[in-house]
């Protein structure tokens, strides 16, 4: 499929030619990550994560540190700003977001989403955390503020230390079981 696309023999011809063209690499990344989504998946979550968890840590620590691992295009690190800033306008809270996939970084960075993508929004939230734009809605500067996004492989890279609160759903159903252990057992 994507190697006759691109014009390649086969595998082998697009493993060799991916490996001296960044260009070529990123669209097989691009192509192998699925980033399927959305703000406040699965609500019922969300709402113990804030009851139980987020809203403790807010309130107990001067600074909560929380990484989003395998963000995705952001839906799951400004769900988590979007409930850290109804639970205090002022605490201090650090989000760091990674993803493997440097074009969905973007997206995430842009903070941009069409109305299809806005389902899981309440009313109430979009008026108070977006702005409606001509294609859809953006996320407020002061919640894009609270989020910094990074490139990182969650299979190779190593685990980053120092963090309050660690999310890391819906990207381990790709992960052999060995990977989740190796995976949880770094964080």
């Amino acid at each position: 499929g994507f190697a006759s696309a691109k014009g390649l023999a086969g595998p082998g011809d697009l493993v060799a030619r991916a490996r001296v063209e960044g260009q070529l690499r990123q669209a097989f990344m691009d192509m192998l990550t699925i980033n399927v989504s959305e703000f406040f998946r699965n609500a019922d979550a969300f709402e113990t994560l804030a009851r139980s968890h987020l809203g403790q840590m807010i309130r107990s620590q001067p600074l909560t540190r929380v990484w989003s691992a395998g963000c995705s295009a952001g839906y799951e690190p400004y769900s988590i700003a979007i409930l850290a800033r109804e639970t205090s306008s002022t605490a201090r809270i650090q989000i760091h977001a990674t993803d493997l996939d440097e074009t969905i970084l973007a997206t995430a960075r842009a903070g941009r989403y069409g109305t299809a993508q806005m389902l899981g929004v309440s009313p109430a939230r979009r008026a108070r955390f977006f702005t409606a734009t001509p294609t859809g809605f953006e996320v407020r500067p002061e919640i894009r503020a609270l989020v910094t996004f990074a490139r990182h492989d969650l299979l190779r890279d190593p685990a980053r230390p120092g963090f309050d609160l660690i999310a890391c759903r819906n990207v381990v159903i790709y992960f052999t079981d060995e990977a989740k252990a190796r995976l949880y057992r770094g964080f």
